[in-house]
């Protein structure tokens, strides 16, 4: 299973990309933003819409790529 993760900034605990990686395998998006908190979603609609879109972007591109 593919997993994205986009930590906000406000988070109390922000961790390395290396410990995500090392603890998901299967990581395909790792983003720390500057702005929004454990509620993102409702804090920065905004931001939240354009991480999610991030995420699946780079699963459409990884699904294209085979196809021609």
């Amino acid at each position: 299973m593919r997993l994205s993760l986009a930590w906000c900034g406000e988070d109390p605990f922000l961790p390395p990309e290396t410990w995500a990686l090392r603890a998901y395998p299967s990581l395909i998006y790792f983003h720390q933003t500057e702005k929004g908190g454990h509620f993102a979603a409702w804090e920065q609609p905004e931001l939240f819409t354009a991480e999610t879109r991030a995420a699946f972007r780079s699963l459409r591109s990884s699904r294209h790529a085979g196809q021609h």
